[in-house]
């Protein structure tokens, strides 16, 4: 199954926090992505946060596997929704 995430930055995190759990992130995303978690990973153009496509059982996977991100687990970046997504079904026909 394929989930649509957003997220955002924590009102409570400095720039340095961003900083200093900057390389642990990248290094987290890169090795989900090679795992096949991650499918792909967009900085947002409203603000700061990004949108990720991610690829999961079910949600609760989806879940446990956000909460392996280092900025997410020291409270700078905050998971604003996960949205299941079901395939279009015009292709069907």
């Amino acid at each position: 199954m394929q989930f649509l995430v957003h997220t955002g930055r924590s009102n409570d995190a400095g720039a340095d926090v961003i900083a200093n759990g900057l390389a642990a992130e990248v290094a987290r995303v890169r090795a989900l992505y090679a795992s096949g978690g991650m499918r792909q990973i967009w900085h947002r153009g409203d603000r700061p946060g990004a949108v990720l496509l991610l690829e999961c059982d079910d949600i609760d996977a989806a879940s446990s596997l956000l909460e392996t991100l280092p900025l997410v687990v020291a409270g700078a970046v905050i998971v604003e929704s996960i949205v299941e997504l079901k395939p279009y079904a015009g292709f069907a026909s």
